[in-house]
């Protein structure tokens, strides 16, 4: 498992928000996997919150998405929060 959270509730479309422990080192590791890790951004009621703006759509496979949240976890895997 993650560590990874929902950052703030209420609907979303292909954007999701997400509370991401150790945010930049988590975009390194996934852009040398070779993934558009999304975007970070932050939470003006809490800027210590490490957010990261998600897309996902139709452009991706099945595969990819699942591919793209092993690696996720294999990041938390060996850098636990």
């Amino acid at each position: 498992m993650t560590p990874v959270k929902e950052a703030f509730t209420g609907p979303y479309f292909n954007e999701f928000t997400a509370v991401v422990p150790n945010a930049d080192k988590f975009r390194k590791f996934m852009t040398a996997a070779g993934y558009l890790p999304g975007i970070k951004a932050s939470d003006p009621d809490n800027p210590e919150k490490e957010i990261i703006i998600f897309a996902v759509t139709e452009k991706r496979s099945k595969a990819e998405i699942d591919d793209f949240i092993n690696q996720a976890v294999r990041f938390y895997d060996e850098n636990p929060v």
